[in-house]
């Protein structure tokens, strides 16, 4: 049972709790678990729920909020060390305030040390989230081999705050991330990937999680945003990079991915898909089955 806080200052309520604090959107209200026996996931101990709230009514002749939750998002204490089977919602702490994000992972995987993979979107401005269907596809392909999986949205994006920011910004909340999926998973492996202008944020940010001491054993850049975006200087990667592009890409010009891919002096696997636009229509089974059979 969730005990919902009414009261304007809920922390006189529940004293570690923060005070009702209006943004534009939405009030973020912290709640406790009173109950655990119906909570569905495995938790000990108390842990913050961050709710999201779409319609507020204030009672002036009570001085109460009526509040009406429109949906859960979980706030998982970084001390758990697994993440939930099956696909939960999540807020994760980026740079610029909260980051929306989805993990997933397999029912029946070991506890143990494994891998984890983090997807990022296409452009923030151009309709890209995390739920674009390259995304998706790379999500399904990782968590069928055994992996867990994070998507997540980018600054600005639906409900994570702050603004687009060019791909810096955006390489800072991949780092966020980052260090989150390390904080809950600390002795699993890390695979990134990007879907065009994630693949900018993803090869950008690789190096740094890098020189932090994270063990990134594997990069996938797919339609890599190459003649919008400075790849001139990302020409070495310290782990094993993989390409996968079409020839028929309609956004960016497939001869300049080729030539920035050949300019690439570390180890590399490239996989230029004949007849293959920039989205992969009617081709996402092909993508699927390359990063199942040949990056597994």
């Amino acid at each position: 049972m969730l005990d919902w806080a009414r009261d304007r200052d809920i922390s006189k309520k529940h004293p570690r709790a923060p005070a009702v604090r209006p943004t534009r959107n939405a009030i973020k209200v912290a709640v406790y678990i009173d109950s655990l026996q119906s909570f569905p996931y495995p938790i000990l101990g108390y842990y913050k729920v961050l709710t999201l709230l779409d319609r507020v009514q204030v009672g002036f002749h009570v001085g109460i909020l009526q509040l009406k939750c429109k949906k859960i998002i979980q706030r998982w204490s970084p001390q758990m060390n697994s993440f939930p089977a099956g696909e939960s919602s999540l807020v994760i702490n980026g740079p610029a305030g909260a980051l929306q994000a989805i993990t997933t992972c397999p029912k029946n995987v070991d506890d143990g040390p494994g891998n984890v993979t983090i997807v990022c979107h296409p452009h923030s401005l151009m309709g890209g989230t995390m739920n674009n269907k390259v995304v998706h596809t790379v999500a399904r392909a990782r968590r069928d081999l055994g992996h867990r999986v994070v998507r997540f949205n980018f600054r600005g994006v639906e409900k994570s705050e702050g603004q687009y920011d060019h791909g810096i910004g955006e390489q800072e909340d991949l780092l966020a991330v980052i260090d989150w999926v390390r904080a809950t998973r600390p002795d699993d492996r890390l695979w990134l990937a990007g879907f065009s202008f994630g693949s900018f944020v993803a090869a950008s940010a690789c190096g740094r999680a890098l020189e932090r001491g994270y063990p990134v054993t594997h990069l996938l850049l797919i339609a890599p945003a190459v003649v919008n975006y400075e790849f001139d200087s990302l020409t070495a990667f310290d782990c094993p990079l993989a390409i996968l592009y079409g020839d028929e890409d309609e956004v960016v010009d497939a001869t300049e991915i080729q030539r920035w891919s050949d300019r690439i002096s570390t180890l590399k696997q490239v996989f230029c898909l004949p007849g293959a636009g920039h989205f992969f229509h009617g081709r996402l089974t092909e993508v699927k089955d390359i990063i199942q059979d040949q990056l597994a």
